[in-house]
Order: C-alpha cells, then sequence, then structure tokens
C-alpha cells in the first residue's frame, strides 16, 4: 500500500546534516534540501489541488490535445507521474 493510499502526513525537520523528511512515522533515510522536503511535505496537498483542477475543467478531456490550454496537459502528466497511473 502507498503512503497516498493510507492517507500518512508528510513532514520535514531539520538536522545537523541538512533537512530530511518522512510520512508518517517513516523517516527518509537520506538527507535532503529544504525545498525539496517542503515539496515532499506539500505534494499530497499539491496532488489534490491538480485533480480537482482537472475534474473542474473536465469538459477539456475531450478537445484534441493540441487544442487543450497547456496547464491542462502538464496537470494531467503530473498526476500520471504522481499516481503511476
Amino acid at each position: 500500500m502507498s503512503a497516498s493510499e493510507m492517507h500518512l502526513k508528510w513532514w520535514f525537520a531539520a538536522s545537523e546534516n541538512g533537512h530530511v523528511a518522512g510520512a508518517g512515522d517513516v523517516e527518509l533515510t537520506k538527507t535532503i534540501s529544504r525545498r525539496d522536503a517542503q515539496l515532499i511535505a506539500a505534494a499530497p496537498d499539491l496532488l489534490a489541488a491538480l485533480e480537482s483542477a482537472i475534474q473542474w475543467a473536465a469538459p477539456m478531456r475531450d478537445a484534441p490535445r493540441d487544442a487543450r490550454p497547456d496547464w491542462f496537459n502538464q496537470a494531467r502528466a503530473a498526476i500520471t507521474k504522481a499516481t503511476g497511473d
């Protein structure tokens, strides 16, 4: 089961060597930048926002790919990348 399926809360914190992030009580093993840690912590909210935007713009789904706004195709690609679907 993936972290998104378990709805774990992502977090980040400073450490003596940089920043660390994790989900629930699991800490990532690699020290990462603060910016990356913040992005990881925000990822579930960003995914939900993209999914909402795509749902709002559902009528565009049937339009030819080159007729859709760039953001629509980029959002769909990001959702696919994040979910593996």
